[in-house]
């Protein structure tokens, strides 16, 4: 990387004398090491017999025209696909509850809540 800068600036330098004078000062560019997911157990999703039993919670992410981020958090019914609920805002801070606890005045809250995160599937029991 420092050789293709000296060559960038207009130096003419032969990339092994480079080498051989920054490796002993520990001036190299180090590369980068992939982190490595562990993989956790999966649960089996089990389809949901009656209505009400299992709901999927995942957040959806879109633009506006202007450029402004719009998220969007989408409650489903497993069993019968009804979204239960949609919320849109160009922020929704921390964990959702008071969209939860709206939902359960409304309608009874779920068995199971499904949410799925990059790393691994979570599952909240209620």
């Amino acid at each position: 990387m420092i050789y293709l800068k000296l060559r960038q600036a207009g130096l003419v330098v032969n990339h092994k004398r480079v080498d051989r004078l920054y490796a002993p000062a520990k001036l190299q560019v180090r590369r980068r090491k992939r982190k490595k997911v562990s993989v956790s157990k999966r649960q089996s999703l089990v389809r949901p017999h009656a209505a009400n039993e299992v709901c999927s919670m995942d957040f959806v992410l879109d633009q506006t025209a202007e450029g402004h981020a719009i998220k969007c958090l989408t409650i489903v019914d497993d069993a019968t696909h009804e979204s239960v609920a949609i919320v849109s805002e160009r922020a929704i801070g921390g964990y959702p509850l008071p969209i939860l606890d709206q939902l359960c005045v409304i309608r009874r809250l779920p068995k199971v809540i499904r949410t799925a995160t990059v790393r691994s599937s979570a599952v909240a029991r209620y």
